[in-house]
């Protein structure tokens, strides 16, 4: 990790930088057993505009057996290509001996099956424009955030992988363009928050990907705290249209000012950049 750190402090030094005036972009200080790199760019008032966590990834060239849910959400071709490779993550899990810790991950399949069933091209030949798949996966990940800021003890143990995951489930259940109508994104986010709540009632959310795993068991989320998130869900189910209409009026008042997009595009190209030099520096 810390020749890591080293690489990606030379990459930002002697390769990069941010091209508007004042602007700079600087790599925080290591933390002690964290796997992750935190890069921040700020803007000439040193007001963090965007920060980026940089994770060490081993890739694993080994087939990995498809689940039925996946292969029913994407093409043949797709599975083949898909299922020959997938990746360990560092992990830092809690406990003081935790120090050198993988985790498997399933992110590049994970995108390819939500780009299959949002992409603009795909909903357009039926709706004839975007559907509301993402819009719905956008709102429960706004609710979840919402609620951790507002109880950020009691709900540390929640993260956007559990809605992420409720919502595959959810999309191999309804898997048609007829069920995900931009004109029904009420009902449809309904269903979706429905689905998860009953996960966390029944305290069973098994990953999409390697079904023995409970997310929710009581190995990985404590059982109180995952109480505590059902009633504050409740809380929240009633409210569902009144949310949904504030997000929609939230997106369509959304103007994004044109000099503003174009650090994300930076962002995006210095990532690629990293895992492009950073492997042929000569340490």
């Amino acid at each position: 990790m810390e020749e890591f750190w080293k690489q990606v402090d030379r990459f930002i030094q002697a390769f990069y930088s941010v091209p508007f005036p004042g602007w700079q972009m600087k790599l925080k200080k290591k933390k002690a057993n964290c796997p992750a790199v935190n890069l921040v760019i700020q803007d000439n008032q040193d007001t963090k505009f965007i920060s980026i966590d940089l994770i060490p990834a081993l890739e694993m060239a080994s087939q990995w057996p498809c689940t039925k849910k996946v292969k029913d959400l994407l093409e043949e071709n797709e599975q083949l290509q898909l299922m020959r490779v997938f990746y360990f993550m560092a992990e830092q899990p809690p406990g003081r001996l935790n120090k050198e810790t993988w985790k498997i991950s399933f992110s590049h399949v994970e995108k390819e099956i939500l780009n299959c069933h949002w992409s603009p091209e795909a909903c357009r030949r039926y709706h004839m424009k975007e559907c509301c798949r993402k819009e719905c996966l956008k709102m429960l990940d706004d609710l979840v955030d919402a609620l951790k800021m507002e109880y950020p003890q009691m709900l540390a143990h929640l993260s956007s992988y559990h809605t992420r995951t409720s919502f595959l489930h959810t999309l191999w259940e309804w898997k048609n363009n007829e069920d995900w109508k931009p004109s029904e994104v009420s009902q449809c986010f309904s269903r979706v928050l429905a689905n998860f709540i009953h996960e966390v009632a029944t305290a069973h959310l098994t990953h999409f990907f390697l079904p023995k795993c409970n997310l929710f068991g009581a190995k990985f989320f404590p059982p109180t705290k995952l109480k505590f998130l059902w009633a504050r869900l409740r809380e929240k189910e009633g409210t569902t249209k009144t949310f949904t209409v504030s997000r929609k009026k939230a997106c369509s008042a959304l103007v994004v000012n044109p000099d503003m997009s174009w650090p994300i595009m930076i962002t995006l190209g210095l990532m690629v950049l990293v895992s492009i030099v950073i492997p042929h520096i000569t340490l």
